[in-house]
């Protein structure tokens, strides 16, 4: 299994990793999440892609895209909640 998210430019990553690989087991989770601070309000596209190598040699691909779009008129750097939940920032498959 290999995971990876392309941060833009302007947002920086504070938690989590933009490259994992490992093996998934069969019935072990492997779950990813992001912390991102945010320098304005503008939206921004995370995007993630998720290669399964398959023990018959096949190749399971699957991409997404993460909209962040800030809340609040604070100055400064904003820090995204981690929020758990399919599409919110988290990254979760099970072994089979």
């Amino acid at each position: 299994l290999e995971v990876r998210i392309e941060i833009p430019e302007k947002l920086k990553l504070v938690g989590g990793v933009e490259k994992w690989s490992g093996i998934l087991e069969v019935d072990k989770v492997q779950t990813f999440q992001y912390s991102v601070y945010i320098p304005d309000n503008n939206i921004y596209e995370i995007k993630s892609s998720v290669t399964l190598k398959l023990l018959t040699g096949e190749t399971v691909k699957r991409e997404e895209t993460l909209e962040i779009n800030p809340t609040g008129k604070k100055k400064g750097h904003k820090k995204l909640p981690e929020k758990k939940g399919e599409g919110r920032g988290v990254v979760e498959f099970k072994g089979e």
